[in-house]
């Protein structure tokens, strides 16, 4: 089974390329079908083939056109030391929903930010105690499949005093959608609907 890497871009408010998320893919074989798809592993591992690849295979400015590369991360890597080899201005740190913000994750993030690193929150659902995890974030992103409507409108309003805070509204799959994040306050876009072909209708 080979690895490899899947990218999906990111938007502005301009449907201008504003990054890519880089995502772990496995081409398994079934038959004498090779299927590139995700196959459930260690979050660790996956983040390091992606790093692996992303650097001295592929080449990061070749996969992301000189763009933002969004890296998912588990706490283990948050912690350790692995950052100070990437560099700051190719990689926006993405922290799983999975990480609780206790202070080894909080000192590590705080590093990072400091050291020029964007920090993502990944499938944002917001709990009193995330706020601190809030404070460092650059950007926060929200599953417009999982949540429902309310409180993907309703988070922007909560945090709209954290006027540097950019929400991304994740996984959006129809115009509406798009729409809908648009008035809300989203700026970045990320979804299947941006890969389809453009309605009449929408021009």
């Amino acid at each position: 089974m080979a690895e490899c890497i899947a990218r999906q871009p990111i938007f502005d408010t301009k449907l201008r390329i504003y990054g890519y998320e880089l995502l772990y893919r496995s081409n398994a074989i079934f038959g004498y079908t090779a299927l590139n798809a995700f196959t459930p592993c260690d979050p660790d591992q996956a983040t390091s083939s992606v790093l692996t690849n992303s650097m001295f295979l592929f080449g990061m400015e070749k996969l992301t056109q000189g763009k933002l590369a969004f890296v998912n991360f588990s706490r283990r890597l948050l912690v350790s030391d692995v950052m100070t080899f990437l560099p700051n201005r190719d990689i926006a740190v993405e922290i799983l929903e999975t990480v609780e913000p206790d202070a080894l994750t909080l000192a590590a993030c705080e590093k990072l930010k400091a050291n020029g690193y964007k920090i993502v929150l990944d499938d944002f659902v917001y709990h009193p105690r995330m706020d601190p995890l809030i404070d460092i974030a650059d950007i926060v992103k929200i599953d417009f499949v999982t949540s429902h409507p309310s409180y993907c409108e309703a988070i922007t309003k909560q945090f709209s005093r954290k006027k540097d805070l950019i929400f991304l509204a994740e996984k959006v799959e129809t115009y509406r959608q798009y729409r809908q994040a648009l008035s809300w306050g989203y700026t970045l876009f990320q979804g299947y609907f941006f890969c389809k072909p453009l309605d009449r209708r929408y021009s």
